[in-house]
């Protein structure tokens, strides 16, 4: 990713952006309520699943809010795809059961979008979780439209085919209808 674009990007005014784990690390141990974060993402029992700064899968990029006393009350995770690298592949949203319904999960996924689009390249989401069904699926194509330009891929093969053939743009209004398995499909209009 582009040093220059990473220093300088700035996401709306309640979402803060850490250009990297060590980054992100700093900001966890500013708060000793922040400690969960330092522990295994596949604990269902985190307030924050699926948010890691492990090295399993780096480099990471961390979109996040913060409540006053330092909490990290949601976030957002963000890499390179390691198959193709036009890919940015979206990595997770959570945010803490006691903040639900403010937003603040709108707010993350604009940030990455501006984010991505910046870059000019290619935005992949992670399948989405029940939840994310119930609150999210609807939020990302209505979204898209801030960011007309953006490619989305809402599939898992990130071959150049696939890229031509499955990556949908903000210039025209779709939804995402559950599939059973797997990525979403998507409905034109």
């Amino acid at each position: 990713m582009s040093k220059h674009i990473d220093s300088t990007f700035k996401p709306c005014a309640q979402v803060k952006f850490a250009n990297s784990t060590d980054e992100f690390l700093d900001v966890i141990n500013g708060s000793p309520k922040n400690e969960y974060l330092l522990y295994d993402e596949e604990d269902k029992t985190c307030p924050l699943p699926g948010i890691s700064v492990d090295d399993r899968y780096p480099p990471k990029k961390y979109f996040y809010i913060q409540a006053e006393d330092g909490e990290i009350i949601a976030a957002k995770t963000l890499r390179e795809s390691p198959n193709n690298s036009e890919v940015i592949w979206s990595m997770g949203t959570a945010v803490h059961p006691d903040h639900r319904n403010q937003g603040y999960s709108k707010s993350l996924i604009h940030a990455a979008m501006q984010y991505v689009t910046t870059l000019g390249r290619i935005y992949a989401p992670s399948d989405f979780s029940d939840d994310g069904w119930d609150y999210l699926a609807n939020v990302y194509s209505e979204l898209h439209r801030d960011f007309p330009s953006l490619r989305i891929l809402y599939s898992d093969d990130e071959s150049d085919d696939a890229i031509k053939r499955l990556t949908v743009t903000g210039e025209q209004p779709y939804k995402l209808e559950r599939r059973r398995h797997g990525c979403p499909e998507v409905i034109i209009g």
